[in-house]
C-alpha cells in the first residue's frame, strides 16, 4: 500500500456515522397499528417498538466514509482478542469473528490483528491497522454476505450511541428478527415517530401498569402520529381518537372497533369528559399542547410555551394563505393559456392587444 493511502487510513479525522446523524435521529419510528397493542398486548409492545425503531433507524444511517466499518471492526476485534467470547462479552458478532479468524488462517494474513494492532513496518512499536483495513475492504468487495454483516453490525453499533438505548452484540439478531416480523405484518402503514427521550424507550420499560395510563399513552402516540416530524398539526378530535386506536381515519376505526374489547375501551375513554381529562393530563405533564381553532384542533408536542405555539400557528396559517394564493395564480395562468390557445386559432388582428390586456390583468 502506498504512503498516501496509509496516511489517509491512519487519519483520525474521518467523520463518524453517529456524529453525522446525531442531529437527525431524534425519533425512532414504528407502524401506527402497533399503538392498539398497548391495550391488547401491553407486556411486550414497548420492547418490540424499540427493536423495530432501532433497526429501521440504523439502516437509515449514512456511512460517510466507506472505511469506517472496517476500521471499527479492526479495533473491536483487537479489543476482543483472537478468541471466541461468550454472552455479552462479544464486541463483534460470532459469525464475523469466525470469518476473520478463517481469513487469517487461509485467505489473508492480517498481520496487525495477529500482533494486537501493531505493524512490523514500525518494528511493532506503532499502532497502525491501515494494511488490514484495506485487506478487509478488499475481502468485502468479494464476499457480499461478509460485507452486509459488517455493514449491519456497524450501523447497529452506531445507532445505540445516537438513540441512547443500550443493547449488546448478542441482541443484534433478535432486533433484526423483530423488525422483519413487524415489517412483514404492517408493511406500508404510516410510521409514528417517537422521541428518543420518551421514558418508555429507556431500558425497554413495560407499558404503564393501569389501563388509564395506557390510554393516555395511546392518546399521546396518536397525536404524535398526526404531527410527524413537524412542529404542529391542524386536525380534529375525531382524527385524534382514530389514531389513538391505531387507525388511519374514521373509516378504518370502524373496522378496528369490531373487536369488542377495543370497542369498550373506545366507549370508555373517548367520551368528551374522559378525552378532555386525558388531554389535560398530557398538557400538565408537558407532553402535549393544544388550541381549538373553529372545528379544528391544533396540537404540538414540542412547543409547550403558549407564545411560541401561537407564533408557530401564525406562520402555518401564513404559509397556508401563500399556498392558496399560489394555487389561485396557477389557476389564473391556466385560464389565460386556454384563452391564448383559442385566440391563436383565430385570425383576429387585435391578438397582440388582447394578449397584453390578459397579462396586465
Amino acid at each position: 500500500m502506498n504512503r498516501k493511502s496509509r496516511e489517509f487510513l491512519k487519519s483520525n479525522s474521518w467523520p463518524d456515522a453517529a456524529l453525522c446523524m446525531k442531529e437527525e435521529i431524534n425519533y425512532i419510528p414504528f407502524p401506527l397499528p402497533m399503538i392498539r397493542r398497548f391495550f391488547t398486548d401491553p407486556k411486550n409492545v414497548a420492547a418490540d417498538i424499540i427493536d423495530y425503531g432501532i433497526y429501521r433507524a440504523a439502516m437509515g444511517i449514512r456511512i460517510s466514509a466507506p472505511e469506517s466499518p472496517y476500521r471499527q471492526l479492526t479495533y473491536e476485534f483487537i479489543r476482543q482478542g483472537l478468541q471466541m467470547p461468550h454472552g455479552d462479552s462479544y464486541r463483534v458478532p460470532e459469525s464475523i469473528s469466525y470469518k476473520l479468524i478463517e481469513m487469517m488462517n487461509k485467505e489473508y494474513y492480517l498481520e496487525t490483528l495477529d500482533y494486537g494492532g501493531f505493524s512490523s513496518e514500525s518494528d511493532f512499536t506503532e499502532f497502525d491497522c491501515s494494511d488490514d483495513i484495506v485487506l478487509l475492504m478488499y475481502a468485502a468487495e468479494n464476499d457480499e454476505n461478509f460485507r452486509n454483516e459488517v455493514d449491519e453490525w456497524y450501523r447497529l453499533r452506531q445507532v445505540q450511541n445516537v438513540v441512547g438505548v443500550s443493547f449488546s452484540v448478542s441482541e443484534h439478531q433478535q432486533i433484526k428478527e423483530t423488525y422483519q416480523r413487524i415489517e412483514s405484518g404492517f408493511k406500508g402503514e404510516p410510521q409514528v415517530p417517537v422521541s428518543c427521550k420518551t421514558s418508555i424507550l429507556q431500558d425497554r420499560q413495560d407499558a404503564p401498569g393501569t389501563e388509564r395510563e395506557r390510554a393516555k399513552l395511546c392518546l399521546y402516540l396518536g397525536i404524535r402520529s398526526l404531527i410527524g416530524r413537524a412542529e404542529i398539526a391542524v386536525t380534529t378530535s375525531k382524527a385524534i381518537k382514530s389514531r389513538m386506536f391505531g387507525a388511519r381515519n374514521e373509516e378504518e376505526l370502524q373496522s378496528v372497533l369490531k373487536d369488542k374489547k377495543l370497542a369498550g375501551l373506545y366507549k370508555q375513554y373517548c367520551t368528551r369528559y374522559q378525552y378532555d381529562n386525558l388531554l389535560y393530563e398530557l398538557r400538565a405533564a408537558g407532553m402535549v399542547n393544544k388550541l381549538s381553532f373553529g372545528r379544528n384542533t391544533i396540537v404540538t408536542c414540542s412547543l409547550q410555551d403558549d407564545d411560541e405555539f401561537r407564533e408557530a400557528i401564525a406562520k402555518r396559517l401564513n404559509s397556508a394563505n401563500d399556498a392558496e394564493n399560489r394555487h389561485r395564480l396557477k389557476e389564473r395562468e391556466k385560464a389565460n393559456r386556454e384563452k391564448l390557445k383559442a385566440m391563436l386559432g383565430s385570425n383576429d388582428v387585435s391578438l397582440e392587444i388582447q394578449f397584453a390586456d390578459m397579462v396586465n390583468n
